[in-house]
């Protein structure tokens, strides 16, 4: 009789045990997954399963190439942010619970090279990608007339009205709109009008201010002011 109970023990069991399995479902063999991305690991279970499985990964000699999880619920899902590091090639996903011996390996699947982010700086972007207008230089000819010389210093074309302040000894004289289109690493210069006797700007400090109302978001802000002291030998002047 003791017998005959063990025997159906045995038989219970056994059959427990073979109506228990697991099935890895991805990744398969029609699968690439880029380093670097995060996919979805998956796998069905035959109840009553274990609560929680461990899952490895293998290269094709079998060795064990990363522990992807430990310690995970068994519910038939796990997200997995592929390293960025990991090499390319072929691999196998192994799905194990815990506690029991029940596993399975995924289908050979293959792991591409991870893709070259290409990150714009800060300093990259506002070196590269922004306008850049400069003060080049002041100077006097013709009758002591005073000239300004805009460079574009940037990437991108000078093509809107940008505000210009002219200041003679602490005193503004200008403040006015000009539409100057200047090309990337070209330059412009222009006579700057002032009312009143050429004489008067003989030996004076003379300040140039450009882009007043930051019109453009440039890579350099520190070269939109110029100072300079200018002489000139005027006719006017005796």
């Amino acid at each position: 009789m003791k017998k005959n109970i063990f025997i159906t023990l045995i038989v219970i069991l056994t059959g427990m045990m073979s109506a228990q399995s697991l099935n890895v479902t991805r990744p398969s063999a029609a699968d690439h997954w880029r380093a670097g991305s995060s996919k979805n690991i998956t796998w069905n279970t035959t109840a009553p399963p274990e609560r929680f499985v461990k899952i490895r990964l293998y290269n094709e000699a079998g060795v064990r190439t990363i522990s992807i999880t430990d310690r995970t619920e068994n519910d038939g899902s796990f997200r997995w942010r592929i390293p960025a590091t990991l090499s390319p090639g072929t691999y196998v996903v192994r799905v194990r619970e815990v506690r029991n011996n029940f596993s399975d390996d995924s289908a050979p699947f293959r792991i591409l090279e991870a893709r070259t982010l290409i990150v714009a700086t800060e300093m990259n972007y506002e070196t590269k990608f922004k306008k850049d207008i400069e003060v080049a230089d002041i100077w006097v000819k013709d009758n002591c007339k005073i000239w300004v010389k805009y460079k574009n210093n940037g990437v991108l074309k000078i093509d809107h009205v940008f505000k210009t302040e002219i200041w003679v000894n602490g005193i503004m004289v200008e403040n006015a709109g000009h539409h100057i289109i200047i090309n990337p690493g070209l330059w412009f210069q222009h006579e700057i009008s002032v009312a009143g006797n050429a004489s008067r700007f003989v030996a004076k400090k003379i300040k140039v201010v450009v882009d007043t109302e930051n019109t453009y978001k440039e890579s350099n802000e520190s070269n939109n002011v110029l100072e300079k002291k200018v002489k000139c030998k005027s006719p006017f002047v005796k």
